[in-house]
């Protein structure tokens, strides 16, 4: 087990707990827009890892598995970390990487208060916002606010604690991916990689996090009482410029401009009893709430681009692919638009209790009896929903001819036009300026006022006819449904096990846990129809599945 403490947390000033938790050693963090989320213990992926907070479960905020994002909770709300990488049997059986227990602080003795201000400057070069207003990286926008209030009553008795964060960081990145090809890949052979795909990006990033703490605890002589809850938010406000490079034969270039803002919040409701049985035996009960609440959406308007090249682009390298572009705005016209909704929502409540017993049998024979069990009810929602439009879709002309006449500044579209150029559509403010050093351009790109104005309309007025044909705004009826699901997990454990010190050199923990654990799934399942974005039939039975498992597990660690 691994301990950080409260001061060493204090010593640099992490971005968020999980920053804080890499710097020990066995763990590393997974990062996005350049800011730690996730923990990685002995390498094994976030989803095998448990993350508590003052011995309560983090609910997991991943739509796909069990992973928890950490980058919402503050570490000026810490008293200590611990790191456990080992199975022991007071540990839950499906953590197979690591557990990390964040313990929260408690009011000391006596009136304190405190106050923490950071301001951050930012090395990018200045941009415009897709409302239009100007952002300077160069500034002070960045900052973070920490207040926290404690005392303590009644001979220190009773304590209380709050505490408050509130953070604004400016996360935005530039980013090139690409994939080669090996044709043929033969084993016997060596050939040239050609390059199939590129894609550049400048992603607009703006984190807003806000964290407060509540704590109380009642201390007597043999028994301490606390309570303890934490809210943790963060809204991840993203603006993303992309420009696709198809470099495999269909001569096109897109054109992306959207947004992909995500919310995640968690909580957790913590009550604790510890009691001093004996001197050398001791009872410690706990009852938790936790929940987390996952938002993400992604709306996407694509711009194409055909002809884009001056010639064939199938073998040119990463670094001069742009010396064959065309550029040709005019010949870029709006396609289409995809927008997605997912929602995760999970909740857990459980009770454990444990006792220990600290033992000497003799001068090389020491250590601690323990055992406990743990109840915990589980529930689980995921909720998707996607839209989308094809505007150059031949059916829908008389719904193209109103959009141009709705919007003053699409007027000067022609009747009857399929492919509408790009200009009228275009950012005139926006600014590739230092993107990637200069080694590369972009856009350009859409003006998100006027897309969002676009989508608002369509959603609108165009969702629904009898014939799906002539439906502008589709709401997709099968993938809304088919990726729903809810469940429930109800898990009884128990276990006993010994923590032996043979003389001052030899240590040995063993014992066993048993495990009872029934899941419950309900989603939707069935065929695709031939109209699947019209209609649902085929793949709307709703089907329920219920499994029961239990497990034995022993173990054995000497050191």
């Amino acid at each position: 087990k691994n301990i950080v403490s409260s001061d060493r947390i204090q010593e640099l000033p992490d971005a968020n707990a999980a920053e804080t938790v890499a710097r020990i050693p066995g763990v590393s963090i997974r990062r996005e827009g350049g800011e730690g989320n996730k923990v990685i213990i002995r390498g094994l992926s976030p989803k095998y890892n448990k993350v508590m907070v003052d011995g309560t479960n983090l609910a997991s905020t991943d739509p796909d598995n069990r992973s928890t994002d950490l980058s919402m909770i503050s570490q000026y709300m810490l008293e200590g970390i611990e790191v456990t990488k080992a199975g022991t049997p007071d540990q839950e059986g499906d953590v197979l990487g690591g557990t990390v227990n964040f313990k929260l602080k408690k009011a000391p003795s006596g009136l304190h208060g405190n106050f923490v201000t950071q301001g951050m400057q930012k090395g990018l070069s200045p941009y415009t916002l897709w409302n239009g207003l100007q952002e300077n990286n160069n500034d002070y926008n960045d900052y973070k606010l920490v207040g926290s209030l404690s005392n303590r009553f009644f001979g220190d008795r009773l304590g209380v604690l709050v505490s408050l964060d509130t953070e604004k960081r400016n996360r935005s990145s530039h980013s090139l991916q690409s994939s080669y090809q090996n044709t043929p890949a033969d084993l016997d052979s060596i050939n040239p990689l050609q390059l199939n795909s590129l894609v550049l990006s400048d992603n607009r990033r703006i984190n807003n996090r806000f964290n407060t703490l509540f704590v109380v605890d009642y201390a007597l002589p043999k028994m301490n009482i606390s309570y303890s809850g934490l809210q943790s938010s963060i809204n991840k406000d993203v603006v993303v410029y992309e420009n696709q490079y198809g470099l495999s034969g269909d001569d096109q270039r897109n054109y992306n401009t959207g947004q992909t803002p995500n919310t995640i919040s968690v909580s957790t409701q913590t009550m604790k009893l510890d009691r001093q049985i004996l001197p050398n035996l001791k009872l410690d009960l706990g009852y938790s709430v936790s929940k987390s609440v996952n938002g993400d959406t992604s709306k996407i308007y694509q711009f194409r681009e055909r002809y884009a090249y001056t010639g064939n682009v199938m073998n040119k390298s990463l670094f001069s692919i742009q010396d064959f572009t065309v550029n040709d705005t005019a010949g870029t016209w709006f396609d289409n638009y995809n927008y997605y909704e997912r929602a995760t929502t999970e909740k857990e409540r459980s009770f454990n209790a444990n006792l220990a017993y600290d033992f000497t049998l003799n001068s090389q024979l020491s250590g601690k009896l323990k055992m406990g069990l743990k109840l915990r009810n589980k529930s689980r929602e995921f909720d998707y929903d996607f839209e989308y439009s094809t505007f150059t879709y031949v059916a829908v002309q008389d719904k193209r001819d109103s959009t141009y006449r709705h919007f003053e500044w699409l007027n000067g579209v022609s009747p009857g036009t399929i492919y509408p150029s790009y200009r009228p559509f275009m950012d005139k403010e926006y600014s590739d300026a230092g993107f990637l050093n200069g080694d590369y351009r972009l856009g350009p790109f859409a003006d998100l006022d006027k897309m969002n104005q676009i989508f608002s309309f369509f959603r609108r007025n165009y969702t629904y006819d009898p014939y799906h044909e002539n439906i502008m705004h589709h709401y997709h009826k099968t993938e809304s449904m088919i990726y729903d699901y809810s469940g429930t997990e109800k898990y009884n454990a128990s276990y006993v096990m010994t923590d032996l010190n043979i003389g001052s050199k030899l240590n040995l923990v063993t014992g066993v846990r048993f495990e009872e654990n029934q899941t419950t799934y309900t989603s939707y399942h069935g065929m695709q129809t031939t109209l699947p974005h019209f209609n649902s039939m085929g793949s709307d039975t709703v089907f329920s599945y219920t499994r029961d498992n239990s497990y034995t597990l022993p173990s054995l660690f000497v050191k």
